[in-house]
């Protein structure tokens, strides 16, 4: 026994230490997960580009609207770039805290939370999109997108599932 603890004192400090590490595979396996859906996938086709461009196809857009929409995307190519860098370079942070014989649980803590912020970063960047995007388009086509976006949700999979309350396959 430790001097100065008492097994009370111990057991709650093993307690906390379980706890943390637990917290800390549980935030390493959650930022994982998040990665995954943020549709990492590079070129045209793949991830949220992919599902963007193929949905703007079937809006029958007129050649003003494509040109308008093109330079949208050209322009917010090197912010998506450069929040992609930083995605990459914080998980790979979090999966080295995580990934030591004992992992700190603040410094996991603290990686889980660049990763989150990174996330919500990409989230607003793909809404300032989204928004100039919509901002070219009729009515019509924007009630038509937003059609989309909901029967096919955030991963590009079809949602009916959901919506009978049955849990999407896999």
């Amino acid at each position: 026994m430790r001097q100065g603890m008492t097994t009370t004192s111990r057991t709650t400090f093993r307690i906390l230490r379980n706890t943390g590490l637990a917290l800390a595979a549980a935030g390493a396996l959650a930022a994982g997960v998040a990665q995954a859906q943020e549709g990492m996938g590079h070129g045209r086709g793949h991830g949220a580009f992919g599902r963007i461009h193929r949905a703007l196809a079937a809006l029958d857009l007129s050649d003003t609207q494509k040109t308008q929409i093109k330079g949208f995307f050209q322009e917010a190519k090197p912010a998506f770039k450069s929040l992609r860098e930083q995605m990459k370079s914080d998980h790979e942070a979090l999966r080295d805290a995580v990934n030591v014989d004992r992992p700190d649980p603040a410094a996991v803590g603290n990686a889980f939370l660049k990763v989150h912020a990174d996330r919500e970063a990409m989230k607003a960047q793909r809404e300032q999109l989204r928004t100039k995007v919509e901002s070219v388009l009729t009515d019509e086509q924007k009630t038509e997108l937003r059609g989309m976006r909901k029967a096919f949700g955030p991963m590009g999979k079809m949602n009916h599932e959901r919506e009978s309350g049955a849990p999407p396959e896999r």
